[in-house]
C-alpha cells in the first residue's frame, strides 16, 4: 500500500519542480502537419483524450489526433506528426509505428529505445515510480500534452491551482466494499484511465461510462456492491444518475475536485487513485503489486 501511495503523492513533487511547456510539441501544435500520439494504455487513454478535449475548447479543432500503435501502423504517417507516448519508454507497438519517422518521444524515464529514436525527446521523471499501476507518470503526461495544446492556442496552464488541487485530492480516504465499479464522466479520458487501473490496484471489474453513456440504460446492470462513480456530471446529468440509481442496489459516490473547471479532471485523477487504494484495502490487496498484470516497465 505505502508504494502505491508514495507514487500517488510524486504527483505533488513533479508539478512542484514543473520544467514549463515542452517547445517543440507547442511548435508541432502551432504549425505544420497535425499531431498524431500514438501510445498504448495509460500513455494514451487520458493524455490523448484530455488534451483533444482542451483542444476543441480552445479552437484547435483537427490539430491533435490520438490512436494505439496497431492502429497507426495500418495509417499513412507522412501526413502527420507522431508522437510516441511511452512510460517505460519501450512499449512495443507505438514503436513499430514510429521508429523510423525521427518522432516527438515522451517517456516517464529514460533509457529506453524510444529515447535514441532521433526526434525530440522530454523525460518526466527524475526516478521510476515503483507500482506496476502508473500513476503520477500519467498525470505527467496528460499535463505535457494538455500544456502544449494551452500554450500553442495562447493560453496557459494554472500551475498553482493544480497543485491545490492535487494536493486536495491526494488524501487517503475510507471506503466501504464495492464488487464492481462504473466510472461515469466525460469524454477526456477520465472515465477510461481508472477503469482500467481498477483491475490492476483491486482485482475488481471496472467499467466506462463516458459522456452521457451511464444514461443510456447502463442501469439494467446495476445490483447490489455496485458502486457508479460520478467524474464530474454536469447538474442535470448527475440528477438523471441519481435518480436511475435509486431504482437499483447500486450505490452512487462523487469524486470531489477543488473547482468545476477545464482542470477538475485532473483533481478527480488523483481522487480516484485515493477510492482505488481504499476498496484494494478493504479486498485485502496491496494496489502496487497486482497478482498477475506485468508492465514493460515493471518487468519483475
Amino acid at each position: 500500500m505505502t508504494a502505491f501511495l508514495d507514487d500517488c503523492r510524486f504527483t505533488l513533487e513533479l508539478l512542484n519542480r514543473w520544467n514549463g511547456p515542452w517547445p517543440e510539441l507547442v511548435d508541432a501544435l502551432r504549425s505544420g502537419p497535425p499531431v498524431l500520439l500514438v501510445a498504448e494504455g495509460s500513455s494514451r487513454l487520458m493524455p490523448g483524450g484530455f488534451a483533444q478535449v482542451l483542444a476543441r475548447r480552445l479552437g484547435m479543432h483537427g490539430r491533435l489526433a490520438a490512436c494505439g500503435g496497431r492502429e497507426a501502423q495500418r495509417l499513412d504517417l507522412s501526413q502527420v506528426r507522431v508522437l510516441l507516448a511511452s512510460n517505460s519508454g519501450r512499449s512495443r507497438e507505438p514503436m513499430a509505428a514510429g521508429a523510423k519517422l525521427k518522432p516527438l518521444a515522451l517517456v516517464g524515464v529514460a533509457g529506453g529505445p524510444m529515447t535514441a529514436l532521433g526526434g525530440p525527446t522530454r523525460v518526466l521523471l527524475p526516478r521510476p515510480e515503483v507500482a506496476i499501476a502508473a500513476t503520477a507518470s500519467v498525470y505527467a503526461q496528460v499535463l505535457t500534452v494538455a500544456e502544449a495544446v494551452c500554450v500553442a492556442s495562447g493560453a496557459s496552464v494554472p500551475l498553482d491551482r493544480l497543485r491545490r488541487g492535487a494536493a486536495a485530492a491526494l488524501v487517503p480516504v475510507t471506503q466501504s466494499t464495492a464488487k464492481r465499479l462504473f466510472w461515469c464522466g466525460g469524454e477526456d479520458g477520465l472515465a477510461d484511465e481508472l477503469a482500467l487501473k481498477t483491475a490492476e490496484t483491486t482485482g475488481l471489474p471496472g467499467f466506462t461510462c463516458p459522456g452521457t453513456m451511464a444514461l443510456h440504460g447502463v442501469e439494467e446492470l446495476w445490483m447490489e456492491g455496485d458502486l457508479v462513480i460520478d467524474l464530474g456530471l454536469g447538474a442535470e446529468d448527475a440528477a438523471d444518475l441519481a435518480r436511475r440509481a435509486a431504482a437499483t442496489p447500486a450505490k452512487v459516490q462523487r469524486i470531489a475536485a477543488l473547482a468545476e473547471d477545464d482542470w477538475a479532471p485532473l483533481d478527480r485523477l488523483c481522487g480516484g487513485w485515493m477510492l482505488l487504494a481504499a476498496l484494494a484495502s478493504v479486498v485485502g490487496r496491496d494496489p502496487a503489486v497486482p497478482l498477475r498484470a506485468r508492465k514493460v516497465g515493471n518487468p519483475a
